[in-house]
């Protein structure tokens, strides 16, 4: 297993797209929760041992993939990362989350293709997840947008999986450090709900829409959406759809502070990384941490 200092130097095909940003990013000082990655060979490996071809017939290797047990040396070194996630006692509870080697570029974002898993707690669980993150990666959803995009599934397995600190997230949505609907007007975006980020990046209810100056921070035009839905990580594995409450349906999710906060960081990030970013962010109770950051992979040419 690699931790997030050996992530940040490892080869993108073994690692992601997405744990390679987010270990350089945590290097950088960036808030992101602690994490360790299951690299792509331990796919590779867990099929050697069970006899799976790859990549076979894509109908029948997901479920192949499951029904396999992982194998004592991946799943050793996997469950003695996973203990020392969590504080001294009792067992972390984790989200965990497919790192594809093609994920997260300028030309294919690979954005809700494979599997995450949040609120995973205990041995048994973390190891389902961790099958069910790999099999994603030959599901016929992501085989269709490989097919259309003429991206070559590959000799070997590139998919690798993060286990990370779950956020328990009380509001979360997306930034787009510049407005994708009008990248010429000095502005980014964010969108907010209550909860997870499930509800905003897969549609599930209409989030705020707030347009802020990149100059000054200043909040230029705020929707309230009808957030009549929002998702919640709970006691359970996975995440709940709830009904938003009544007063809250209406209200603003972020404060002007916060959509700052927000801004100012979504910017650092930018800079670090080299050109605007599509950024996954969370506020528990606490803190804001960032989630995901990959590049913005279409911006329209109408703006002003």
């Amino acid at each position: 297993m690699l931790d997030q200092q050996e992530s940040r130097t490892a080869p993108v095909g073994s690692v992601g797209a997405k744990a390679a940003t987010l270990a350089r990013l945590a290097y950088e000082g960036i808030p992101v929760p602690g994490f360790f990655v299951v690299p792509s060979t331990a796919l590779s490996l867990h099929l050697e041992t069970n006899g799976i071809a790859w990549p076979g017939s894509s109908e029948g290797l997901g479920q192949e993939l499951r029904s396999a047990p992982v194998p004592v040396t991946i799943s050793r070194p996997v469950l003695d990362a996973y203990d020392c996630l969590g504080p001294p006692e009792g067992l972390p509870t984790v989200a965990v989350r497919s790192s594809g080697a093609e994920e997260d570029s300028a030309g294919a974002s690979f954005a809700g293709q494979f599997t995450s898993v949040l609120g995973v707690q205990g041995h048994e669980a973390l190891l389902e997840a961790l099958k069910e993150c790999w099999a994603s990666s030959l599901s016929p959803k992501s085989l269709r947008y490989r097919a259309q995009r003429g991206i070559d599934i590959g000799p070997d397995p590139r998919l690798a999986v993060i286990v990370q600190v779950q956020v328990f997230s009380v509001k979360s949505g997306v930034l787009f450090t510049v407005h994708p609907l009008e990248p010429r007007s000095d502005t980014a975006c964010i969108e907010a709900n209550f909860g997870t980020g499930e509800s905003v990046v897969g549609g599930l209810a209409t989030p705020d829409t707030l347009t802020i100056s990149r100059s000054d921070g200043e909040v230029v035009e705020t929707h309230i959406g009808t957030k009549h839905q929002m998702t919640s990580v709970g006691s359970e594995r996975g995440t709940a759809l709830l009904d938003v409450e009544d007063p809250k349906r209406t209200s603003a999710v972020l404060t002007d502070a916060e959509a700052r906060e927000l801004l100012r960081l979504g910017l650092r990030i930018e800079q670090l990384l080299g050109g605007p970013q599509d950024i996954e962010w969370a506020y528990d109770e606490r803190r804001l941490w960032i989630l995901q950051a990959r590049p913005i992979t279409a911006l329209s040419s109408n703006g002003d």
